[in-house]
């Protein structure tokens, strides 16, 4: 019996081992095989130590790659036709390349018209209608009048033109035709002639003393002709052939004076002294008036007035003024002129 308990107790003391393994195998394999060794409790002394192989390391996991990123790249080909050249025309010349456009042509000169108004004057000029100076052999042709129409129209020639000013320069040389040859004034003039035609206009474009008027010009002098002592550069001139008022310019004495003729019949005149040291080519601002009998003349600023004659209270007048020479018209030297240029002028009714 005694053998029997030993060999049970050897049993027991298996079992017990064995029952000890199977709870650290399941202890072990819940916690992930982390001991490595395992002591048995205090009650199986004489079992010792059981060593069991060592738990192995959980496999380190492999990274994924990474992301591989592709570019695609397009390649387009465009294929250009060629060009074939149309039958007929392989050896044809190049096009001509389009020509230049022109210069602009200049812009056209300026005429007296363009800087004054002329739309009530008319003008005459020293020379007649074939352009001579007063006929030939003795026989006399009557000085030429350029109509409100052909001013307006642009005309200018030598004897009234604008200067590099735009001044408008009147000349009228010693030699030339005349108004009336034979008959009345023998002296030559380049010289505008009102001719009214607004209210109260009278006869052949002119005017009554009670409707009156005033001339306002700016002139000067640039030459008298040598055998004469005056110029005429302003007037109140009676209809037809009867002079009335003339603001005359006399450089030997470098004065401005106004003549003035008692009636439209009279051949004498009284002089009135206006202004004094007024020089060839000097500025003669000037104003002539006449209403209702009474004459008034400023000239630089000093005025002068009087009273005409009572014939004129009614007979027709009208304003004339340019360059009007006192020379006689033939015999005089070659370029002999009287030549006056007016800066502005102006009528008022």
């Amino acid at each position: 019996m005694p053998h029997l308990k030993q060999r049970l107790g050897v049993a027991a003391v298996a079992c017990g081992a064995l029952l000890a393994v199977l709870v650290s195998a399941g202890s072990a394999a819940s916690s992930q095989f982390s001991p490595s060794t395992r002591v048995l409790p205090p009650q199986y002394p004489n079992l010792g130590q059981f060593s069991f192989p060592p738990t192995p390391a959980a496999p380190t996991p492999t990274p994924a790659p990474a992301p591989t990123t592709t570019t695609t790249t397009t390649t387009t080909t465009t294929t250009i036709p060629q060009f074939t050249t149309p039958t007929g025309i392989e050896n044809a010349s190049p096009p001509t390349p389009a020509a230049a456009p022109a210069p602009a042509a200049p812009a056209p000169a300026l005429t007296p018209k363009d800087q004054f108004d002329l739309s009530e004057w008319n003008l005459t000029l020293p020379i007649d209608a074939m352009g001579g100076t007063g006929g030939s052999n003795g026989s006399q042709y009557a000085a030429e009048t350029i109509t409100t129409t052909q001013l307006l129209a642009g005309f200018t020639d030598s004897f009234f033109k604008l200067n590099t000013n735009d001044d408008l320069v009147f000349t009228a040389p010693s030699n030339g035709a005349t108004t009336t040859p034979g008959v009345g004034s023998n002296h030559t003039r380049s010289e505008l002639h009102e001719f009214y035609t607004g209210s109260g206009a009278a006869t052949n474009g002119s005017w009554l003393s009670t409707l009156g008027g005033t001339l306002s010009a700016t002139a000067v002098v640039n030459s008298v002709s040598a055998d004469s002592d005056e110029a005429t550069i302003g007037q109140i001139h009676g209809n037809g052939d009867s002079p009335f008022v003339l603001l005359i310019y006399i450089p030997a004495k470098q004065e401005v004076s106004l003549n003035v003729y008692s009636s439209p019949t009279a051949d004498a005149h009284a002089e009135t002294l206006i202004e004094t040291n007024v020089k060839l080519n000097q500025t003669i601002a000037y104003a002539l008036s006449f209403k209702n009998g009474v004459i008034t003349a400023t000239v630089n600023g000093r005025t002068a007035t009087l009273i005409a004659g009572s014939s004129w209270d009614n007979y027709p007048v009208k304003f004339d003024l340019g360059a009007y020479s006192s020379a006689p018209n033939t015999g005089n030297p070659p370029g002999d002129e009287t030549e006056v240029t007016f800066d502005s002028f102006r009528i008022a009714h």
